[in-house]
């Protein structure tokens, strides 16, 4: 596919909906090796913004082209830490990832450790580097859910349920057992995503069809920003 942009649809969901689509794409698709035998892991992220929360109200605006940067770990894991670029354009979105270390981590986030770090970068740390300098980026906020992701060979589809979707302001705490994170949805309604190459097979087509999902063009860090911004008021 071209420079390697992919169409992603998002719905918020029921429990019971999710259930239901279980059922249907169990026969269709595999679950994510990367997920273990539960077929489940946590995220979390943390997202940057600049001084001006540029990517938040792009993302509220509805701007055709954003992009964005979280540094995401799993399962409060912090061997093994994923800085990435997420970009939108013409409905279609793209990742751009770099793997780090958690001294790199604290020092991108708190710049806090050896500046001698900055030799060693790789080109993505480094655009982020010069984006907190010259547009004052920082860490926001910590988006974490649970994932429960099936994929799909043709088309390199990829079918997510992300459950318990919350966030927290308390950036320190991205590898601590409780980041004291809150809700961002109403109870019971979860998100499905819906990611794939250049066109989604009619099978899964078919299995996602419901005229219950709602689509939705926000973020979760659009969603974990109005939550806080709404506890702070």
């Amino acid at each position: 596919m071209e420079d390697n942009f992919r169409h992603e649809y998002k719905y918020l969901v029921s429990e019971t909906a999710l259930k239901m689509l279980e059922m249907r794409l169990k026969g269709i698709m595999k679950r994510d090796i990367h997920a273990g035998e539960s077929g489940k892991y946590l995220i979390r992220s943390v997202y940057f913004d600049d001084i001006y929360d540029t990517s938040f109200r792009e993302n509220a605006d509805g701007m055709d082209r954003h992009e964005k940067y979280r540094i995401r770990a799993y399962n409060g894991d912090p061997s093994f830490i994923s800085l990435e670029m997420k970009i939108k354009e013409r409905g279609k979105t793209k990742k751009l990832s770099e793997t780090i270390d958690k001294d790199l981590y604290r020092y991108l986030c708190f710049g806090e450790g050896n500046p001698d770090l900055i030799s060693s970068m790789g080109n993505l740390s480094r655009k982020l580097m010069t984006c907190k300098k010259t547009r004052g980026l920082k860490p926001k906020i910590i988006v974490q859910y649970e994932r429960e992701p099936y994929i799909m060979d043709a088309e390199n589809v990829r079918v997510t349920f992300d459950r318990y979707i919350s966030a927290s302001t308390h950036i320190d705490r991205m590898f601590e057992k409780n980041t004291y994170a809150l809700p961002v949805m109403p109870e019971g309604i979860h998100l499905l995503e819906v990611k794939w190459d250049d066109f989604l097979p009619g099978v899964i087509r078919d299995a996602i069809s419901n005229d219950k999902l709602r689509h939705t063009s926000f973020s979760k860090y659009y969603l974990g920003r109005t939550m806080a911004h709404t506890m702070l008021s």
